[in-house]
């Protein structure tokens, strides 16, 4: 039985006066409404309406019944319109899980302006450089590493490219010629993200692309890998090797000479993201907007910045 609407039932037949005029009201047969009220008056135990061939009355448990029902049903109908609101408007909290090759500076600077534009959001982010599951770790909406793995309770989609630049700071190029040619990347220090099952840990392949197609590989040596893109990008800063990072990433520490691009004109291959989400859920409107926001920042970043791998093939000292 169907106890919330047996309780509708229940009360439109008080409101309307009598079965007939219930049933006409719910486009229902008369038998179905005379039914439901049978089975919640055989389910309680008790009498709620006491009835003639001419007329019907509540008992005294049907008009305590009947008060009941009217606060539940309200409650009910308050609670369905809250959350619809809340999933239509700019209204609630957003849990977000994105990887730190956005920068945290880039992501920081658009969530600022999206609590602007829509102060009732509350956002609640983390920078992961992981596999995420959302319906066990209670997120939203979560831009994952194409290849990692995916919970059997998670949907996945396409989401977007990252291209891969390789940059080092002045104080390493200072005591390392930079490489004119991919080859002579074999001969530096390289700072690469952790991957599981590296059969080689001392060392690693890239393989880089130009634009009209040309591709080469390298074998590199790694002096450190990390498990964390912020990691990757503070160890490069310091000078420690030549870094394969994104341009969101790396952009304002290019824009102020704090990092040089190694290898003008070559790319150092692509990162592949997936939006995931729980399954089986509609996305609320605000949880779609904040992505899209930040998606939309990430890219103004990339196109105020323009293409550091046509930049100048130039370092301080070198």
């Amino acid at each position: 039985m169907d106890r919330l609407q047996t309780m509708k039932t229940f009360v439109r037949v008080v409101d309307e006066g009598g079965f007939a005029a219930a049933a006409r009201a719910l486009e229902v047969d008369q038998a179905l409404v005379t039914r439901q009220v049978a089975n919640l008056e055989r389910h309680l135990g008790v009498k709620l309406l006491e009835r003639t061939t001419r007329s019907m009355r509540l008992t005294e448990a049907g008009e305590t019944f009947l008060a009941r029902c009217r606060d539940i049903l309200s409650d009910v109908a308050e609670a369905e319109a809250m959350v619809s609101r809340s999933h239509q408007d700019m209204v609630g909290r957003v849990r977000l899980a994105l990887p730190t090759v956005f920068g945290m500076e880039v992501t920081a600077q658009q969530l600022t302006r999206l609590h602007e534009e829509f102060p009732d959001i509350t956002v609640e982010m983390a920078m992961l450089d992981r596999a995420v599951d959302p319906v066990a770790e209670g997120f939203d909406v979560v831009t994952m590493d194409a290849a990692f793995g995916l919970s059997a309770t998670a949907v996945a989609r396409p989401h977007l490219e990252v291209p891969l630049l390789l940059c080092a700071a002045p104080r390493y190029l200072q005591r390392h010629p930079l490489p004119t040619t991919p080859q002579q990347l074999s001969a530096h220090r390289c700072v690469a993200q952790w991957t599981p099952g590296e059969a080689d840990h001392a060392h690693e392949r890239w393989t880089l692309e130009q634009d009209d197609g040309t591709r080469e590989s390298v074998d590199v040596r790694v002096a450190l890998r990390t498990n964390t893109y912020a990691l990757s990008l503070e160890a490069v800063r310091c000078g420690l090797g030549v870094g394969r990072l994104t341009l969101p990433l790396v952009s304002d520490d290019l824009a102020t000479g704090r990092l040089v691009p190694v290898l003008p004109g070559w790319r150092a291959g692509r990162l592949s993201f997936n939006l995931v989400y729980p399954g089986r859920r509609m996305m609320p409107r605000r949880v779609r907007h904040v992505i899209d926001a930040i998606m939309a920042q990430i890219d103004e970043a990339e196109a105020a910045s323009g293409d550091p791998a046509r930049g100048p093939n130039s370092h301080p000292g070198g």
